[in-house]
């Protein structure tokens, strides 16, 4: 139903003059019972002298092979969403050139930033020491991996959290290295745990 209100409104407004043409993605009833995905083209060629259509030209391409990869690629990517967010970890994505090109909420919690602010920075803007926090990009895409190295990550009201960051690199479709995900562990309760084991074998 909702498909045949959307070709009736574009219809109604190439007919009445107000678009050129339409293109929209519909679902048909095949002979079969099977819904197909087309894709619908349709435009006004010829009109009378007082301007109202007389004839108009389209065409239904199948695209359902196409949609249903879309579909399914669409899929994937929530449910990357749902992985990202789902990590009490600030997690980032960093591209070949150390920016940063996508974040999950915990990150926007401990810097303090929204994602949109954080989206374009420099990955090593976010850190106590951008020496250090450029050297994990080095060697993420150097040697394709990190493991728990340590980095001070700078709030946006000042304060600072110590953290151990694990990264590694991902492919394109041509196996090519895209960029990296980088995973970062507070370990403020740990260095707090350790402080006070010291303070108390002390005594």
């Amino acid at each position: 139903p909702d498909d045949q209100v959307k070709i009736a409104k574009l219809s109604e407004g190439m007919i009445a003059g107000k678009i050129d043409s339409f293109e929209a993605k519909i679902r048909m009833l095949h002979k079969s019972g099977d819904w197909v995905w087309i894709l619908d083209r349709g435009r006004v060629v010829e009109r009378d002298d007082e301007g109202a259509a007389v004839r108009i030209a389209g065409a239904h391409l199948d695209i359902s092979e196409a949609q249903a990869a879309e579909l399914r690629t669409e899929a994937a990517l929530r449910y990357a969403r749902n992985l990202l967010e789902s990590s009490l970890d600030p997690i980032m994505a960093i591209a070949l050139d150390g920016r940063i090109t996508d974040v999950n909420e915990a990150a926007e919690t401990l810097t303090g930033h929204r994602r949109d602010e954080l989206i374009g920075r420099e990955f090593a803007e976010c850190f106590t020491n951008g020496v250090q926090a450029r050297d994990i990009c080095r060697r993420v895409f150097s040697i394709g991996r990190v493991r728990d190295y340590p980095l001070t990550l700078r709030h946006v009201d000042g304060s600072q959290t110590e953290v151990l960051y694990n990264a590694s690199v991902f492919r394109d479709e041509h196996e090519q290295i895209a960029g990296a995900i980088t995973v970062a562990r507070d370990i403020t309760q740990l260095r707090q745990y350790q402080h006070e084991l010291e303070q108390a074998n002390a005594e």
